[in-house]
């Protein structure tokens, strides 16, 4: 099964199944990387260009965040990158659909999970944690990483004291 295909079960029907195996997909692209930078790609790819031509420096975004489909595909951050950048040369239709799909890409992060020990957040990057922090207008003061053997998990420590657990899918051994 092809990608696209993938994505489309996905977006038809955002189940668990559909949800990990488009993972599996993104996980498996050639771009993927867990510790992308989104902000390091655009300032790579001219995607924060600071020039007076709004127009262009937002189609260096597109161009950018679109060189590294389908391996960023689910990141919160891309998908608004893209929805700013499109509004930006007036392709509002674009820009709603990278709004859903940051909220969606929201959602898939939550997935079945409550961000506890025994009900981790799973995320496809470490961004997509601060990304649902952010999010949860939760600031963490500090980070751990916990191993098993089987699986890794970043746990926070948010201000209030709690703990914020996510599981790094890229680190799980099966």
């Amino acid at each position: 099964m092809t990608f696209p295909n993938i994505m489309e079960d996905f977006l038809r029907d955002p189940t668990p199944e559909h949800r990990d195996r488009l993972r599996a997909a993104i996980m498996d692209a050639p771009r993927y990387d867990p510790l992308v930078s989104i902000a390091g790609l655009l300032a790579d790819g001219s995607g924060t260009d600071t020039s007076t031509d709004e127009a262009a420096a937002a189609r260096a975004v597109i161009d950018t965040i679109w060189e590294h489909m389908p391996a960023l595909f689910l990141s919160p951050q891309a998908h608004l990158h893209l929805a700013r950048a499109y509004s930006t040369v007036g392709a509002h239709k674009f820009s709603e659909r990278e709004r859903k799909l940051a909220a969606l890409s929201l959602d898939s992060i939550r997935g079945d999970g409550t961000g506890g020990e025994d009900s981790p957040y799973q995320v496809l990057r470490v961004e997509d944690e601060y990304d649902l922090l952010a999010s949860s207008r939760l600031r963490s003061v500090g980070q751990t990483l916990r191993e098993s053997d089987e699986r890794a998990f970043d746990i926070h420590t948010l201000e209030d004291g709690a703990s914020l657990w996510f599981e790094l899918l890229w680190r799980r051994r099966s």
